[in-house]
């Protein structure tokens, strides 16, 4: 997923909605572990218990899987990969990456709207334009960099800064560039305003 995230957003986007509980459970309804939480791994599609999780079948007289007598059935659920993976690979559709002067985005997420937040970073998506903002624990001056699709360019009216507003500076390519101050009680806000918006 993070690879296909640099080079087709859609076919990113299919294939973390495919790795999620919610897919899980849509996938496999009568597997009770798997909707709320899960296991370590779950059987492909190939797999004699597709959707199910690894178990010795020796008890049921059936052939055995070599797992050293283990059975993840024993412990089916609070493996926290199955919660905390989907949040760190949302990341990587969001692209971002952290340099010297600050922080560069390149959304790849196929939607008409969303937003993703955490103490550090949050990033939204709207039909009025693009929000978002970056808090280090100290102050400095920043640049972002918000690599956007040439049809949300060419829609870009005008940048906010911290409330402030500003003329968009475009960059070589595909980027809006905005600069600021943080301070310690306060990241570094902007806005991309689309017009109209």
């Amino acid at each position: 997923m993070w690879a296909l995230a640099k080079i087709d957003g859609v076919s990113a986007w299919d294939e973390w909605r495919k790795n999620t509980l919610a897919a899980h459970a849509e996938a496999y309804p009568e597997m009770w572990y798997g909707i709320w939480s899960g296991p370590d791994t779950y059987n492909s599609i190939l797999a004699k218990h597709p959707g199910a999780t690894y178990f010795d079948e020796s008890r049921t007289g059936e052939k055995a899987y070599d797992l050293g007598g283990l059975n993840w059935t024993d412990f089916p659920i609070m493996n926290m990969h199955v919660h905390a993976w989907p949040l760190y690979s949302l990341t990587k559709l969001l692209d971002i990456e952290f340099t010297a002067e600050g922080i560069s985005i390149k959304p790849t997420i196929p939607k008409g709207g969303y937003s993703f937040e955490s103490p550090l970073f949050g990033f939204k998506k709207s039909a009025e334009g693009y929000t978002g903002w970056y808090n280090p624990l100290s102050k400095s001056r920043l640049k972002i960099r918000i690599h956007l699709p040439e049809e949300d360019l060419k829609k870009a009216s005008s940048v906010l800064i911290n409330g402030i507003e500003c003329k968009p500076r475009f960059g070589d390519g595909d980027f809006i560039e905005v600069e600021g101050e943080t301070s310690e009680a306060k990241g570094l806000e902007w806005a991309v305003v689309f017009k109209g918006g």
